[in-house]
């Protein structure tokens, strides 16, 4: 007997069945063949014999310089036969400088797409064969493996009739399609004992085919006692000849953790003897969803909040009454749509993805932004992603639960334009007390603003910096005026009394109910890092950062302007002040976000 023949034989004779009984019992449907064909891909190594007498070409190709060539590492006879080249003569070559370009130039763009995506992909192809004048019509499956190399498996199917004929008379085909099968499936004797099974069978149970061969599904304890009723009581329909199914069990795995699945038997005629081919689908997931939105519904169906549970694709699960009517819908339009389909394209890409993704990566994300609804025109919403779990705590959609805000955003807004009204009128006061300085607090604030933008702090931090330089000098009212507009040095006593601003401007507004430590910022805005500052001589993290901005800007201002009693030093002395003191008096990144402004983005007092 030939090599090649006794290796087909001893893989029947592993596969258990013959050929016909194989087609008639267990796979008498093959759509699942596309989804083992990808499988196969990424098992070459692990499979190579018996992948040698598989009659689809199969190729592996390994990248050369990130991509920019690709050589053929290895292949199969079939692989032989299609190209009518030897492996000996392909084995090593490049495709683009040594190979014939009429058999591999039109595989070289798509090589290349998959090595850098490492996505698998299906494609058909025309190649000018070797032998003929004509094209040759082939279908492809690109698959990239974790090693970098790329594996193709093609077939000629310019025949198609005759192809698939070939491959349902396949035995090595239809042993890899039992043996990678998406669905678990069993073959057990009439007496519940385990005859064969495939990879799935194994993944699904935790149980190693030779832990399972021979005994039964009593010995395994493989079901609770309520499903073992269930499953004798199918087996006794199954050995007068019916079929049972689909019926849900939950399997007891060998780790004693537990699957929910769906069961179908089939009793089969294999060499006279009648067997019971099991065929289990893990539905875990799909019911823990089911309960999921059984108790969502019960929990929201109420709610004043607009509350929809989605999956990780963006599909509408549920959603509770609220929500469908803000969009003019009923449940029953709504579910199973997409979120673009509600929100459109561009309002899904630039709003909802990007916070989506995050919330799907396990973070509860929260935000607030204006909508247009349907039902109600412009609403401003409260807007909290929270991520769903499944039992084994593995994301598998979240929950948008949306607040109409209008109202308290309308206050909100109402009430900023009054208190910068009387900020406004309270920057002027300080102004007419000390007129020499009239316009620096709007000029410290333009820079401590712009300075915090840099930084790219809260836009919440950025108004309680924009209020509080607008009058951090406010404490300047309870300073003598002579003082303040002295044409001379200051005495150490005067200096004392100015230094008390600080102070002074706190006890002021300390009782105001501003939503910022604005009395807080005032307070410290002459604070240093080094404890040298007043009025505490607080140190290092101690100081507020709205205080270190407002610090800076304060003193780049006032150095770069005149005063009473001496004239203006200039810009370049004020940026020279902050960079020898980096670190020092002053916080680095407050004066790197600084020196940028003036040095690089043509930063400007107004």
């Amino acid at each position: 007997m030939k090599d090649e023949d006794k290796t087909k034989a001893e893989l029947r004779k592993e596969l258990k069945f013959s050929k016909e009984e194989l087609e008639k019992g267990l796979f008498k449907n093959i759509a699942e063949q596309k989804q083992t064909e990808q499988f196969i891909l990424k098992n070459w190594d692990r499979h190579k014999e018996i992948f040698a007498y598989i009659n689809k070409g199969i190729t592996i190709y390994e990248a050369i310089e990130n991509g920019k060539d690709f050589v053929i590492k290895d292949l199969n006879p079939a692989a032989e036969k299609f190209d009518h080249l030897k492996k000996e003569i392909l084995l090593g070559k490049s495709i683009l400088k040594e190979l014939p370009e009429s058999i591999h130039f039109n595989l070289f763009k798509t090589l290349q797409k998959i090595y850098k995506t490492g996505k698998s992909k299906k494609l058909t192809l025309f190649l000018n064969s070797t032998q003929q004048k004509n094209k040759v019509r082939r279908e492809h499956y690109f698959c990239k493996l974790s090693s970098g190399e790329i594996v193709t498996v093609f077939d000629d199917i310019s025949e198609k009739k005759q192809v698939k004929k070939e491959l349902k008379d396949s035995e090595e085909y239809l042993k890899m399609l039992f043996n990678y099968a998406p669905d678990a499936y069993y073959v057990n004797d009439l007496k519940g004992h385990f005859v064969d099974g495939n990879l799935a069978a194994e993944k699904l149970t935790g149980y190693k085919k030779e832990e399972l061969i021979g005994k039964n599904f009593l010995e395994l304890k493989v079901l609770s006692d309520k499903d073992m009723h269930k499953a004798q009581e199918s087996l006794s329909k199954n050995v007068m000849g019916s079929v049972t199914g689909p019926e849900e069990y939950v399997i007891i795995r060998k780790d004693k953790s537990t699957v929910t699945v769906e069961i179908c038997n089939y009793p089969v005629k294999i060499k006279g003897d009648i067997y019971l081919l099991s065929i289990a689908r893990d539905i875990t997931e799909r019911k823990q969803a089911e309960e999921m939105l059984h108790q969502y519904e019960h929990i929201v169906s109420s709610s004043s909040d607009m509350l929809a549970l989605l999956d990780s694709s963006f599909h509408y699960l549920a959603a509770n009454n609220a929500y469908v009517e803000a969009f003019k819908l009923t449940p029953e339009q709504l579910i199973g749509k997409t979120v673009v389909k509600v929100f459109g394209e561009e309002n899904f890409n630039k709003v909802i993805r990007p916070r989506a993704d995050r919330c799907l990566s396990g973070e509860e994300v929260n935000y607030q932004d204006w909508f247009n609804f349907p039902a109600y025109g412009q609403r401003y919403m409260d807007i909290t992603y929270y991520p769903y779990f499944s039992r084994d705590n593995k994301v598998v959609g979240f929950v948008v639960n949306g607040r109409n805000i209008t109202e308290r955003k309308q206050a909100e807004e109402k009430l900023k334009k009054t208190l910068s009204a009387t900020i406004e009128t309270i920057s002027k006061i300080v102004e007419v007390k000390d007129p020499y300085t009239s316009g620096h607090q709007r000029q410290v604030s333009q820079l401590a603003i712009s300075i915090a933008r840099e930084m790219d702090l809260s836009l919440d931090k950025i108004e309680g910096i924009r209020i509080a330089s607008l009058i951090h000098d406010i404490g300047k009212i309870g300073v003598p005026t002579e003082i303040l507009s002295k044409p001379t040095q200051l005495s150490d006593i005067e200096f004392s009394l100015i230094k008390e601003h600080s102070q002074i401007g706190y006890n002021v507004l300390k009782s105001n109910d501003f939503s910022h430590p604005i009395a807080q910022i005032i307070l410290q805005h002459h604070e240093r890092l080094d404890g040298s500052g007043y009025p505490q001589g607080l140190k290092g993290k101690d100081i507020l950062i709205e205080a270190c901005i407002i610090g800076v800007a304060d003193v780049v201002e006032a150095m770069s302007s005149h005063r009473p009693y001496r004239p203006a030093l200039g810009i370049d002395a004020a940026l020279e002040e902050i960079t020898q003191n980096k670190g020092i008096l002053y916080d680095s990144e407050v004066v790197e976000a600084c020196l940028k402004l003036f040095k690089e983005k043509g930063f400007k007092f107004e």
